[in-house]
């Protein structure tokens, strides 16, 4: 897995690369915690290098989406495949994730 952080205005975009799993989803969360600033209005995760998730990434996502949309925040996945999307339709995610297709769609 590899993870890279980089801030577009006030959004901080994580991209995932390789597989999303049980051994490495703490990663992504202390990432995550030490980029993240308090001008930061959303978190994207850019799923488009990522390969596969497991039940544990995907908790992990859902964990993150409540957490930044609770408040004022906004979240959401950014670029993902369509092994990825499948295995969202399977657990009747992909409505409850936004999803966006490129950076140029990101406001503000």
């Amino acid at each position: 897995m590899n993870i890279s952080t980089r801030k577009k205005g006030n959004h901080l975009i994580v991209a995932l690369a390789g597989e999303l799993n049980l051994y490495n989803v703490g990663e992504v969360k202390n990432q995550i915690t030490t980029t993240i600033g308090s001008d930061t209005s959303s978190l994207v995760m850019d799923f488009k290098d990522l390969k596969y998730i497991d039940s544990s990434g995907i908790g992990r996502m859902a964990q993150l989406k409540k957490k930044y949309s609770a408040g004022s925040g906004k979240f959401a996945l950014m670029g993902v495949s369509k092994e990825v999307m499948d295995v969202l339709r399977i657990t009747a995610l992909d409505s409850f994730f936004t999803f966006i297709s490129s950076e140029d769609k990101l406001e503000g």
